[in-house]
């Protein structure tokens, strides 16, 4: 055989043929997995296909269980019986015994200055002295699977190595014995344990049940505590804008209140120079009556003090007319100071009076003399 041939993997899964795969890569040969059921329903036929490795175990280093082993037994006793159909390109190969790049170097695949891949396989394994125990086990008390294994073991190995017969096992020590017996113990007791492991599953399922109701609730809570807290938000809003508002409302209220302040000094202002005036008139005229009866030399002059009172009173008058416009647009702006302010119209009414029925007496008077 030439290197860089094709070479087509199967018997073991496929995570268990990794170091005959590595070493393909290595060597430069092309290499193909095929499931095992596959490859036996389907073989190459002559001798141009592809070679096949064909990897095994012995029954005794597969995992536990009745089915892996008649599994095992059905699909090699069909191995050995179609093996005529590849032609001779079938290579058996012992997973457990043989290293990968011994069996490709031996078949002219490989050199000895490849790296050898880090394992042979993936799957568990056990130590020489149990795994001769368990192989007298097999002999004494299932025969059958050591009669395929002893089949495949002589068909030449091709490394050269001895092949694993019955008739070759040696006697296992009192440990490797003691050490099954604590193995059967242990399983004694694996019933008792799945039953307790189920419980505990099944504590654990309700636990998780639990929790999962633990989480729905909180998170509705969580929903209505979001919802709390937006309607909190919004509240808070309202309460910072109603704030804001009245400390504005009360802003313009102290504008206003000063105002209405300075119009209500203005305004008393005012009133005290029309008073002052009103007081020179009566006083004026009070003369003008006192002097009227001394003589009639002193009438025109009277007159003409008489019309400039009166002028100067409808002048005042006229005064006392725009401070009552302009007070009652002041009225309109402050309808607070209405009241203030109709008192001083009522009091500036009640001034025009006597200054009116001192010019009627006056008139009256200079008609009588």
């Amino acid at each position: 055989m030439q290197p860089s041939a094709h070479i087509v993997i199967s018997g073991l899964a496929v995570e268990d043929c990794g170091g005959y795969i590595a070493t393909c890569n290595r060597s430069g040969n092309r290499w193909s997995y095929s499931p095992a059921d596959e490859l036996l329903a389907a073989p190459a036929q002559g001798a141009d296909g592809p070679l096949v490795f064909w990897l095994y175990r012995a029954p005794w280093q597969l995992p536990l269980g009745a089915s892996v082993a008649d599994d095992w037994l059905a699909l090699h006793r069909r191995l050995l019986r179609g093996r005529a159909a590849f032609g001779g390109r079938l290579v058996l190969i012992n997973a457990d015994a043989e290293q990968p790049l011994d069996v490709m170097t031996s078949l002219g695949l490989a050199s000895d200055g490849i790296a050898p891949p880090m394992s042979i396989t993936s799957g568990p394994t056990l130590d020489a002295g149990m795994s001769a125990l368990l192989a007298k086990a097999f002999d004494w008390a299932a025969p059958e699977f050591w009669d395929v294994f002893e089949a495949l073991e002589s068909a030449a190995p091709p490394t050269g190595r001895t092949p694993l017969f019955r008739s070759a096992l040696q006697a296992p020590g009192s440990d490797q014995v003691l050490a099954l017996q604590r193995l059967v113990a242990a399983g004694a007791q694996a019933p008792a344990l799945a039953s307790d492991l189920l419980s505990v599953q099944h504590q654990l399922n309700a636990a998780q049940q639990l929790a999962e109701q633990g989480r729905s609730q909180v998170s509705a809570l969580e929903g209505e505590n979001e919802l709390q807290l937006l309607q909190l938000h919004q509240v808070q809003e309202e309460l910072e804008q109603g704030f804001l508002d009245h400390r504005k409302q009360l802003a313009q209220a102290d504008v206003l209140q000063a105002e209405q302040a300075g119009l209500q000094a203005k305004l008393q202002e005012e009133l005290k120079q029309l008073a002052e005036k009103l007081s020179v008139s009566a006083e004026a005229l009070t003369a003008a009556q006192q002097t009227a009866d001394q003589g009639r030399h002193q009438v025109s002059e009277l007159e003409s003090e008489n019309e400039l009172l009166l002028l100067q009173l409808h002048q005042v008058q006229e005064e006392l007319e725009q401070y009552f416009l302009d007070n009652r647009q002041l009225q309109q702006v402050m309808g607070q100071s209405r009241h203030s302010l109709d008192r001083a119209r009522h009091l500036i009414s009640r001034l025009m009076l006597p200054a009116q029925d001192g010019s009627a007496a006056q008139g009256l008077a200079l008609k009588a003399s």
